[in-house]
């Protein structure tokens, strides 16, 4: 996606990873390294510097690092970024716990996706593939995503601020199942990623 907009769309892309996953051309790519002072925090303060129209930062680790995403996205920037949540209306719990204020939250956070890598059954055999099937032992998953944005994600910010009761949006859960019903997702899934995960 980054590549795609640098190439086509002419903007300016600049990544903070750890490691460098995907070397890309069009992207210029920069590798944390804490031995030689290059932490996330510090390399996303350098990065401003160059003024990009874009930054992607490999994860947010610290309060440091949120803060200084945060000042970045305010100042003009798109800013993308990771961070370890069990769901998308985790990452506003996240931020918070980072010291990152209501205000700052509303303004700058656009969409919150989560994603799980879920094994596809196989269109051609029933339960487990036959050892006879042209695409056994080849890769079949796909990824499931949550994603919270325009009144979903104004919804969920008030619901953790404590203005609503409860509010439902499509969730992983709700995919998986969708998946499940529809035959593309193994039945296995569930137990992995909804009973296991204490929904």
């Amino acid at each position: 996606m980054l590549s795609e907009t640098s190439d086509l769309v002419n903007r300016n892309v600049i990544t903070l990873e750890d490691p460098i996953e995907k070397p890309s051309d069009t992207v210029l790519q920069v590798q944390v390294n804490e031995r030689a002072g290059i932490s996330y925090s510090a390399g996303l303060k350098a990065i401003l510097r160059h003024d990009p129209d874009i930054i992607m930062v490999g994860e947010i680790r610290d309060k440091e690092t949120a803060e200084t995403a945060i000042r970045a996205s305010l100042t003009g920037h798109l800013v993308l970024t990771t961070m370890h949540t069990r769901d998308a209306r985790g990452a506003i719990y996240r931020l918070i716990e980072f010291g990152i204020n209501w205000l700052e939250i509303e303004q700058t956070l656009i969409a919150v996706t989560a994603q799980r890598l879920v094994e596809l059954t196989c269109p051609y055999c029933e339960g487990t593939c036959s050892p006879f099937c042209f695409s056994s032992g080849s890769s079949k998953r796909g990824n499931v995503f949550e994603i919270l944005t325009g009144k979903d994600l104004s919804a969920v910010l008030k619901e953790a601020r404590g203005e609503l009761q409860s509010y439902h949006y499509k969730t992983l859960k709700d995919a998986i199942r969708k998946g499940i019903a529809l035959g593309f997702i193994k039945e296995s899934e569930y137990q992995r990623w909804v009973l296991n995960d204490g929904e």
